[in-house]
């Protein structure tokens, strides 16, 4: 009997461990439901809805806003979300009357996207499921006609918010003309098409405004090749804030002056921004991500003067920043991330590098082309921490060309510093400023081992010479406040 009793009593006990393990395992699921309706319309049908999971900001950009959150802007999905760059957990097409559901779906955070072709695109944010049924009923999903851009514009023209706006052709703003953008408002170019202002420009005070190409914003293939151009804006004194671009070939082109670009957005585009023929330009707190031209930067700056780059992130581009012809130009506290080239230097130009975080997969900074080049307690991480070269026979002299660098953190898995450049001068070779750095190893020997220089390279040219390193003293520590402030 007792064996009986005591048998009983395992068999119990094993079966409320097990209904105990399986009830903290289960997952939990619940159906999302919801409404889009057709502005105008009596019947709702055929609107594309399509939930994600939310999270979508790269965590490179996380963690480097941890610790220095005044980079970039406030950053969430809601900025950075773009449905054609992610798979979709579900996709349905609304009913008659608009209705939509999603069931059993995990708890968890989602991202709506609702679009319909000639209604254009919206999206629903922070869509928290943590009960059996959310009901979207009290939310306003609206889509509204899209509306074609005239080719001319000579008056006062609003993209209003939460509309979309199509370039089906180039469209010219005239100086009698401007363009306000509005939050949420959203303009998609056709290929080839691209928006010149000659006029004026508004941008969102608060939220963000949407530039991009029309391809697979209605579920066509994205990986087509982009041809979309973007936005050429001509003038002086404009303010280009809270716009986001994406999937364009040239995002933003601006040819003026005392023009400051604050909180963009840039992301996959073959060229992100291009500043020429300009002064007085600033740029800060914005965002740079996986601009993909092989020979220009996600941000350009050419033959402009007083130029300032402070608080920028530039992450995963094949170039983050490039300067050709630049002339007092200030780069701080920027974060370069994972590009395959952090910063060039190139044609003559003039700059200033300091208070930067550089972390590159290539090359973290390149200086050619008569370019002269300080850079100070900045912390760099690459394979080439720095790169000097001449571009054909455009050699350096010593007032031209120089590269000079102090108190910073080199990190380097190949050289520290690979310094290729010829100079016009009359000793036997042409001496750089590397003092005080910290190179990651501590003996002269070690940081040899580092340094391509003239030591290292073909000296038989007489009418020119390489340069030489000169880096003692040297850290035995690392520099305590260099990199971002």
């Amino acid at each position: 009997m007792k064996s009986t009793r005591l048998m009983c009593l395992i068999v119990v006990m094993f079966a409320m461990l097990l209904f105990s393990c399986n009830n903290t395992t289960v997952v939990k699921k619940g159906e999302i439901v919801g409404r889009v309706t057709l502005d105008g319309q009596n019947e709702h049908a055929g609107v594309l809805v399509s939930i994600f999971k939310a999270g979508v900001v790269p965590q490179e950009i996380t963690d480097i806003k941890k610790d220095y959150a005044r980079l970039g802007f406030s950053l969430s999905d809601r900025e950075f979300f773009d449905h054609r760059e992610h798979v979709a957990l579900e996709r349905v097409y609304t009913s008659q009357d608009g209705s939509f559901s999603f069931p059993k779906l995990p708890y968890d955070k989602y991202i709506i996207s609702y679009s319909k072709e000639g209604w254009g695109y919206n999206y629903l944010y922070e869509v928290e499921l943590n009960q059996k049924e959310y009901n979207l009923a009290d939310v306003d999903l609206i889509l509204y006609p899209e509306v074609v851009l005239p080719n001319y514009i000579d008056q006062h023209y609003v993209f209003e918010e939460d509309r979309t706006y199509v370039a089906n052709s180039n469209v010219a703003v005239a100086e009698t003309g401007s363009l306000k953008f509005e939050n949420n408002s959203k303009l998609l170019l056709a290929d080839d098409s691209i928006v010149s202002v000659y006029g004026g420009l508004e941008c969102p005070e608060i939220g963000f405004a949407h530039i991009s190409a029309n391809h697979g914003v209605y579920g066509e293939d994205i990986s087509t090749v982009i041809c979309s151009e973007g936005i050429r804006a001509f003038g002086d004194n404009h303010v280009f804030r809270n716009l986001r671009f994406s999937h364009l070939r040239k995002a933003l082109d601006v040819t003026g002056e005392n023009n400051n670009f604050d909180s963009l957005l840039i992301n996959n585009c073959d060229i992100g921004l291009i500043v020429s023929n300009s002064d007085d330009i600033e740029l800060r707190n914005s965002i740079f991500v996986c601009s993909g031209e092989v020979e220009s930067g996600s941000a350009n700056v050419y033959h402009s003067n007083v130029v300032s780059v402070v608080d920028n992130i530039f992450l995963n581009n094949t170039i983050g920043l490039r300067n050709e012809l630049v002339k007092e130009c200030l780069i701080a506290n920027n974060a370069f991330l994972e590009n395959n080239k952090g910063f060039q230097n190139l044609w003559e130009s003039e700059t200033l590098l300091q208070h930067n975080y550089i972390n590159s997969h290539g090359i973290g900074i390149e200086n050619s082309g008569k370019s002269n080049l300080e850079i100070l307690r900045n912390d760099i991480h690459a394979k080439v921490c720095i790169k000097t070269y001449h571009t054909l026979n455009w050699y350096n002299t010593v007032t031209n060309g120089w590269t000079k660098s102090n108190y910073n953190n080199f990190n380097a898995t190949l050289y520290a510093v690979e310094s290729r450049a010829r100079y016009y001068c009359s000793e036997e070779q042409y001496p750089l400023d590397f003092k005080n750095n910290y190179w990651h190893v501590t003996s002269a020997a070690k940081i040899d081992e580092l340094i391509i220089d003239y030591h290292d390279l073909d000296t038989e040219v007489t009418t020119t010479v390489f340069s030489v390193v000169e880096y003692v003293p040297f850290r035995q520590s690392k520099v305590s406040d260099a990199g971002i402030e």
